[in-house]
């Protein structure tokens, strides 16, 4: 499913119309729910709808497990 969440971040880099980019919104905003997300970070995310902090909280639901190794 994070996967398919990192897809959608570039889909939505390359979305190059509002429609699209509403499609692609509610896509993420579904696997985030799947993902269990806090749905504090879910509605930040969504309110903001800027790509760059979803990815960046992509980034780290991808390597939260190395997160707690120094």
């Amino acid at each position: 499913m994070l996967q398919k969440l990192g897809e959608l971040v570039t889909e939505l880099y390359l979305a190059d119309t509002q429609a699209k980019k509403d499609r692609l919104w509610d896509r993420a905003h579904k696997a985030m729910v799947k993902l269990k997300i806090p749905p504090a970070i879910i509605d930040h995310i969504m309110k903001k709808q800027d790509v760059k902090i979803l990815a960046k909280n992509l980034q780290d639901w991808q390597g939260g497990k190395n997160k707690s190794k120094k």
